[in-house]
């Protein structure tokens, strides 16, 4: 599938690359926004990612150890 479309993938970005160089602040705009709603999604679940690391650590805590 990626032979499929790899010619309209290369010409996107060569189409964005053209238009970010032009305008590097679009660019940075939109690094912004994620950067944001990535915080927004660790700040929104952030107990649930504590709990679930601290599972782990305490059923894995010192690794999986495999020897032959």
């Amino acid at each position: 599938m990626y032979k499929m479309y790899q010619n309209m993938q290369f010409k996107a970005y060569n189409k964005a690359v053209k238009s970010f160089v032009k305008q590097p602040q679009l660019l940075i705009n939109i690094e912004k926004f994620v950067m944001q709603e990535i915080l927004h999604f660790i700040e929104l679940h952030l107990p649930e990612i504590k709990r679930d690391y601290n599972e782990a650590s305490y059923l894995y805590s010192f690794g999986r150890i495999t020897r032959r």
